[in-house]
């Protein structure tokens, strides 16, 4: 290649340019970029990995979807749904890309490349909101060999790094235009644990709670504007787990205060319950008729009908507890309870010990419990029995995932997957149980309310049928589920990295001791 480029250039295009992701960047943790990228002719939808040129997959759209079902059969979709799920997708970034396309001949005329010079601007509705003009947000120069001629890259890239003192891109767009725009992302991603196991129990314990809250906050106006249904499952999530550690963590915060704010938590899982249980029942509808015979499925349309009316009902109902005094009082006594600090020396027993010794003792004595619970089922014991070994593995779990950051990460892993799967057989033996109780009360309540045909009714009974035997096949996977939890190496390496940290962090705690006394002396 020659030392001048022989360019042509095309007339400047104008792109307008939205980055789409979750709220709590599903899409980005997954190390991709979602963008609707609109100009005068349409709008096409690109999923492309972060840093990279090349394309996963790109679709036409009438505008930009809300969820990924929005897409109808595109390949997109089926590639995007693992990781989006049920979470909406909202934009996080738009920009007005300027695009000016030169293409580069040979000496005999033919095209050899295709140079795309970029700059990104703030969108009108930016500059307008902003009072801004003529803002550069990133520039930019993408080369494309044509087919034939990838060689003329590496020439074209020297001779622009040489003349023009270009320098290769060390950001994707996307991050320039977060930066920008003064976004993290990935913070909602962020794992709520504790890290220092010396570390005051109660300092250590506030400051889960205080992290807790703060995901309560964060998806609370998710759940009044109803953008989807994983803020209201985030943000029950965040209260229970507030709520076991409340019970489990004893002597180390004042039980006179802990008692009041038990109770109040207690409440607000109570009255948010309602809203989510329709949110599942209306996310299982699509499997509710899988489950049933083809002729069938349009049977049941009534009582998805029936699912939206009531969870309109409910969420209502939860927005007035979200805007109510007793939520908000709730908030502010209790975030200022977690930010007042803890006294220089605590008159509970467990509140100035390390928090490994405090949260391996909790540790140990819940995988006891679950262990104990567990080995009393048999084939003909009552659901309540495995419904409170799955309350009882829940506490573990939560347990675990606080102060896994304690203990060895390759050891803590293989811990919480075990667990992990003993709980998915709980739960779903669980939720089979209660779908089929409230199925059958949906058939009365629909009755009551609008009617209901004999069609929809044998629909409805014929999908508790299936549940029903569904249910039998998940309970008799139990006893290989429990005895992988239970089994002698899992006991042990529960008993070894528990007792093993905690026997270190005692001794640390006894030499400090000593030598705060050597020196007092």
């Amino acid at each position: 290649m020659k030392q001048n480029l022989n360019l042509q250039f095309q007339e400047p295009n104008v792109i307008t340019r939205t980055y789409l992701d979750t709220f709590d960047w599903r899409i980005f943790s997954a190390g991709s970029v979602l963008e609707s990228a609109m100009d005068e002719i349409g709008n096409w939808l690109t999923w492309r990995p972060l840093g990279a040129e090349q394309v996963y997959g790109r679709c036409p759209i009438d505008q930009i979807p809300g969820f990924v079902w929005d897409l109808g059969e595109s390949d997109i979709k089926t590639k995007l749904e693992k990781i989006l799920e049920f979470r909406a997708l909202l934009p996080v970034a738009t920009v007005a890309t300027r695009i000016h396309i030169a293409y580069v001949h040979d000496d005999q005329g033919k095209i050899i490349l295709r140079i795309e010079f970029q700059r990104d601007c703030p969108s009108k509705d930016d500059c307008v909101k902003n009072n801004q003009s003529n803002i550069n947000i990133g520039k930019r120069v993408h080369l494309y060999p044509i087919k034939g001629n990838k060689g003329v890259i590496k020439k074209a890239c020297r001779l622009l790094q040489k003349e023009c003192h270009l320098v290769p891109l060390s950001d994707d767009p996307l991050i320039t235009t977060l930066k920008h725009y003064a976004k993290e992302p990935g913070r909602k991603l962020q794992i709520i644990t504790v890290s220092d196991p010396d570390q005051r129990a109660d300092t250590a314990v506030k400051n889960i709670f205080y992290q807790l809250l703060e995901t309560m906050k964060d998806n609370e106006n998710g759940i009044i504007e109803d953008i989807d249904s994983e803020f209201l499952h985030d943000f029950r999530v965040a209260v229970r787990r507030t709520r076991s550690l409340l019970s489990q963590i004893r002597n180390v915060l004042p039980k006179r205060r802990i008692t009041r704010f038990k109770r109040d938590f207690a409440w607000l899982g109570e009255v948010s319950g309602p809203a989510r249980d329709m949110d599942v029942y209306l996310l299982s509808f699509n499997e509710y008729k899988k489950k049933l015979p083809a002729d069938v499925r349009e049977d049941i349309t009534p009582l998805y009908e029936f699912l939206q009316r009531h969870r309109h009902k409910e969420h209502d109902q939860l927005v007035k507890v979200l805007n109510s005094v007793r939520y908000r009082k709730l908030k502010q006594d209790w975030e200022k309870f977690l930010k007042t600090p803890a006294p220089k020396h605590s008159m509970l027993k467990n509140a100035n010990l390390p928090i490994v010794n405090v949260a391996s003792e909790h540790v140990w004595r819940a995988y006891r419990k679950a262990y104990k619970e567990g080995n009393i089922i048999v084939a003909d014991s009552p659901a309540t029995l495995l419904h409170e070994l799955r309350k009882t593995c829940k506490k573990l779990r939560y347990l675990n995932e606080f102060f896994q950051n304690l203990y060895p990460e390759n050891k803590m892993r293989k811990l919480i997957g075990n667990l992990k799967d003993l709980q998915d057989n709980l739960g779903e033996f669980q939720d089979l149980q209660v779908q089929q109780d409230s199925l059958q009360h949906f058939i009365s309540d629909m009755e009551n309310e609008t009617g209901i045909d004999l069609e929809t009714r044998k629909a409805i009974e014929m999908l508790v049928t299936r549940l029903a035997i569904r249910n039998k096949k998940v309970r008799s996977a139990f006893d290989v589920k429990f005895r992988k939890f239970s089994s002698p190496s899992n006991s042990v390496l529960y008993k070894n990295i528990i007792a093993s940290q905690r026997k270190l962090h005692s001794t640390i705690g006894q030499v400090s001791k000593t030598k705060a006394s050597l020196v007092k002396h």
